[in-house]
Order: structure tokens, then C-alpha cells, then sequence
């Protein structure tokens, strides 16, 4: 493909142009924050401009160099490579030779380096033949992993089969539980001490309460307390109070 470029009025713009990789290579650039390591294409075009592509990586403290999935190496290693390699993106240099001989579509720019030089450095790349898949969009971008329809069946499950549980400990403890078996009481009227005190007396239904007062025949008076019995009537509850109460 042939560059051609167009003069204006102080500064130049050149037509992207397809170029050939014939270097790939790390580096270190000066920044105003320090040195930073790179990755650099030389890129050769048709009517022999030599044009640089600067990309950004890591290093490691091991010496590897490391790209992020979506980071621009790994973006333009999966459209010019057609491979998606993740785990080797932690040592990233090793794959830097798979671009040598890959064409590109660049644009390019007269930029002017520390040491006041002037190159050419691409302001954008892409493959003259972009390899698409589906795991990638076709600047390179992964895909994100559809996601199903949410559920709470497996959870509103877990919650049914606690209730269960309680229930069922609820049950058993309720089975479990020893009913408390009333105590017959004995009366001695003639004296203020009874042997099963009424009160201590427990039954397994609703008491109906009746307090009677008596005076014996040298005037004592004396306060029983009356609660009916498991399994007695009314009737039989009221004629057993009436019958102990008389004198």
C-alpha cells in the first residue's frame, strides 16, 4: 500500500498504512514518573517507514513481564494471533516473536523523542486480518459470560426443610416432656400443717379456684384452697368441696 502524506500548515498527516512487523522487543522509556518498561513493535511500512508501536506491560519482581486480559497487547494478540493464551500473559515476553511477520493497518504520527529525534510512532493498530472468535468482540475485548436466570428455588428448599426441622424438634420435645402427675392432697382439719399444701399441687387442665372458710366448733377459723381435679366434673368438683367443708 502506498503512503502518501499531506503538508498543512505546520505539521504533516499521513494516511494509515500497512505495515509488517520486524522486531518485537522489550524496553525501558524515561517518564516523567520514572523509568517504565514496554513492549515495542517495529513496524515496516510498504514504502519503507520504519514506524514504533509502544505497549504497556508490567514486570515482575521474577523478571517476567506481565499483560492484563484486556490490556492492548492482549486485545491485539488475540486479533492478530487468534489465541486467547491468559495464563501466559503473566509471562507475556515469550509471546512476543508470534508477531513477527504479521501485517497491520497502522496510523502513525511524526512524534519527536527524548534525545530531540523524530520517528514515526503508530497512534493505532490493527490487523490487516483480524481474527474474530467468540470469545471476542472485534476490538479484542473478551466477552462477558451470560448469566442465567436468577433463582431462589434451592434457597426458598433450604428454608422449607429448616421449618421441617423445627417442627419436628418441636414435636419430639413436646413428646418428650414427662406429664406431671397431681398429687392427692390429704387434710388434717385439726391441724395447720397438710401433707401435699394445694397450692404446690399441679394438674394438667384449667383449675377452677374455690376458697372456703370454716370455724370449727372452738372458733378456729381455717382457709382451704380448692382446685378441681384431673378428669373430675364440675358437678363432682363442687359436691367434694361442699362435702369437706361441712361440719
Amino acid at each position: 500500500m502506498e503512503n502518501t502524506a499531506i503538508d498543512t500548515t505546520g505539521w504533516t498527516v499521513y494516511e494509515p498504512a500497512q505495515c509488517e512487523c520486524v522486531s518485537a522487543k522489550t524496553a525501558t522509556i524515561k517518564t516523567p514518573g520514572g523509568q517504565k518498561p514496554i513492549f515495542i513493535l517495529e513496524l515496516l511500512t510498504d514504502d519503507g517507514k520504519e514506524v514504533i508501536k509502544y505497549l504497556n506491560v508490567k514486570k515482575l519482581p521474577s523478571g517476567n513481564y506481565s499483560a492484563a486480559k484486556e490490556s492492548d497487547f492482549a486485545k491485539l494478540y488475540r486479533l492478530a494471533i487468534g489465541d486467547n493464551p491468559t495464563k501466559r500473559f503473566s509471562k507475556a515476553q515469550q509471546l512476543l516473536s508470534h508477531f513477527h511477520g504479521v501485517k497491520f493497518i497502522v496510523s502513525f504520527e511524526e512524534h519527536k523523542a527524548s534525545n530531540n529525534t523524530l520517528y514515526f510512532k503508530a497512534t493505532n493498530i490493527q490487523p490487516a486480518v483480524p481474527i474474530i472468535r467468540d470469545e471476542w468482540t472485534a476490538s479484542g475485548q473478551l466477552k462477558g459470560k451470560p448469566r442465567g436466570h436468577y433463582t431462589r428455588q434451592k434457597q426458598a428448599r433450604t428454608i422449607l426443610l429448616i421449618g421441617d426441622e423445627m417442627a419436628t424438634s418441636r414435636r419430639k420435645s413436646g413428646e418428650d416432656l414427662d406429664i406431671e402427675k397431681p398429687v392427692k392432697p390429704y387434710f388434717n382439719l385439726t391441724s395447720s400443717t397438710n401433707s401435699a399444701p394445694l397450692k404446690h399441687t399441679t394438674y394438667n387442665m384449667k383449675p377452677l379456684t374455690h376458697n372456703a372458710v370454716i370455724r370449727d366448733k372452738e372458733g378456729q377459723i381455717w382457709v382451704y384452697e380448692y382446685n378441681r381435679r384431673e378428669h373430675e366434673t364440675v358437678d363432682a368438683y363442687y359436691d367434694r368441696v361442699i362435702n369437706e367443708t361441712f361440719i
